[in-house]
């Protein structure tokens, strides 16, 4: 990982941009026709920079053209504050 601008940890830009074009190969082949919703998941330990990387393929996606909203399991157990603690 490296930092960026705002001196948050992020990937490089070239893994996200991989990364979304090979989404969106994979989805749209499997969906071909406009206006499906598509849903994809992020698995990995606590810390390891899911919540950074979905960020980050999500502000690319809106970029570039596709809408994309960003959702935490996590805002369902614990809110932001009770999460910070364990992401020490």
């Amino acid at each position: 990982m490296r930092r960026n601008a705002s001196t948050q940890a992020g990937y490089s830009a070239g893994i996200v941009a991989n990364v979304l074009a090979a989404l969106r190969a994979t989805l749209c082949a499997r969906t071909p026709a406009a206006r499906v919703p598509w849903l994809a998941g992020l698995s990995g330990l606590q810390g390891s920079g899911k919540s950074t990387f979905a960020r980050q393929l999500g502000h690319l996606a809106n970029a570039t053209g596709t809408r994309t909203e960003i959702l935490s399991l996590d805002d369902f157990y614990f809110g932001r504050r009770e999460r910070a603690p364990l992401a020490r």
